[in-house]
């Protein structure tokens, strides 16, 4: 179902208190950063199959990311576009072919609960969003800054076409493509990675591995060959967090995701680069995936990139609204 996500409930893992927030970071950005919002304002994340909202007053979106398409008042609206949509329009979002989630933000954010410093929707301890769980029918969203407008520069720049909205002539580069889930992603080796047997560790790099049905917000059960780790016994608790590949008994891989626990007892054989983290986010049950082994310069390197590309979108965006 729908949920209100940010950027995460960050800096209380110690407290034992998951992350949770976007499972794609980068769409979810993206998609505050084309409406003009601060890159942590809380958009509403969706899941696969479709939704249905009734806007109630004139609101500017953006949409971005993959698993659904926007139609407004049953006509395509464009992805990665900042769009302005007339009161008592519906929205509704169908399913894609391609990606798993994707996000819709609102000029000013959405208004959300705020538990430990953030809006994100952790249902488990029912913190975030709306009553710490996903969206109802019935459910009222407000903006959490409704004072807070785009320039009158922008909002003549985009009439309200007969279909009851407009979009933007300028959207996002094409360059970052959420809609398309990852392949192949790069990882460094964990902190048990040589408690696996060469052939366990050869197995997990040449062998692909599919996103089991089960896989959810805390993580992705991989299916493949057995990895078995040697000589480990009972290992003591120790730190994971999102982008952790962990081994169960069984020789399962499970890949950790956002609302993953903050400490486990699994063998971690290996951690995925932070900038490949995002695209992660965009593997649905059946997805086919694989692993490459990097540096902690490469890593780092993929890291400033994926920075570097947002400070650029940022200013981009920035430019048109100041025009």
């Amino acid at each position: 179902m729908p949920a209100l996500q940010d950027a995460g409930r960050k800096g209380h893992r110690a407290q034992g208190m998951p992350l949770s927030g976007a499972m794609d970071p980068d769409a979810y950005r993206s998609a505050n950063l084309l409406c003009g919002n601060h890159p942590d304002a809380v958009a509403l994340e969706l899941t696969l199959h479709g939704a249905s909202l009734m806007a109630e007053a004139e609101v500017w979106l953006a949409h971005v990311g993959g698993g659904s398409l926007l139609y407004i008042n049953d006509v395509p609206a464009p992805m990665g576009r900042l769009l302005r949509v007339a009161p008592f329009s519906l929205l509704t979002f169908q399913p894609a072919g391609r990606g798993c989630r994707s996000y819709l933000a609102m000029a000013g954010g959405f208004a959300a609960q705020i538990d430990l410093g953030s809006g994100s929707t952790y249902a488990p301890a029912r913190l975030g969003g709306v009553q710490g769980r996903s969206l109802q029918a019935g459910d009222l969203l407000t903006p959490a800054a409704p004072g807070r407008v785009l320039t009158a520069r922008t909002q003549l720049s985009i009439p309200i076409g007969p279909d009851g909205w407009g979009a933007a002539t300028w959207g996002m580069d094409v360059r970052l493509d959420p809609a398309t889930a990852p392949d192949t992603v790069r990882v460094l080796a964990g902190a048990e990675w040589e408690a696996f047997s060469t052939e366990a560790r050869q197995a997990f790099l040449e062998a692909s591995f599919r996103v089991h049905p089960d896989a959810n917000r805390m993580g992705y059960p991989l299916q493949g060959p057995a990895l078995a780790a040697q000589g480990l016994g009972s290992m003591r608790s120790t730190a994971v967090c999102p982008g952790t590949i962990q081994v169960t008994p069984g020789g399962t891989p499970f890949l950790l995701m956002s609302d993953a626990q903050t400490v486990g007892g699994y063998p971690r054989v290996a951690h995925i680069f932070s900038a490949d983290l995002p695209a992660c986010g965009q593997l649905r049950p059946g997805d086919d995936l694989r692993f490459v082994l990097g540096s902690i310069s490469e890593a780092e390197e993929a890291l400033e990139g994926r920075q570097q590309w947002f400070r650029g979108l940022e200013a981009s965006v920035r430019c048109r609204f100041d025009a």
